[in-house]
């Protein structure tokens, strides 16, 4: 994957990339969210790099210790509103 969009309004939203492999260890997620609940499931060995515009909205992701400089990385540009963003790790 080197780039997904999804846009999501008045619904909840499940996002399984936890099979995906990353396009030269390096991935975007560009994500536009309205009254909406998203969960994101990836692999536990990719770094989380969050560019988040949040309106009344929630966006949790946090990257864990031991994630070294070449770990795969996963770039989230998201405009939310309204909305609840959880990044879950399998």
């Amino acid at each position: 994957m080197r780039k997904l969009s999804v846009s999501t309004v008045m619904s909840p939203v499940t996002i399984y990339l936890d099979q995906t492999q990353l396009k030269d260890g390096r991935g975007k997620l560009d994500l536009d969210a309205v009254f909406s609940k998203v969960d994101i499931y990836i692999p536990r060995e990719w770094e989380v790099q969050a560019d988040a515009s949040p309106v009344f909205s929630r966006f949790t992701a946090l990257n864990p210790s031991g994630l070294t400089a070449d770990s795969p990385l996963l770039k989230i540009d998201a405009d939310l509103v309204f909305s609840q963003v959880t990044i879950h790790r399998v």
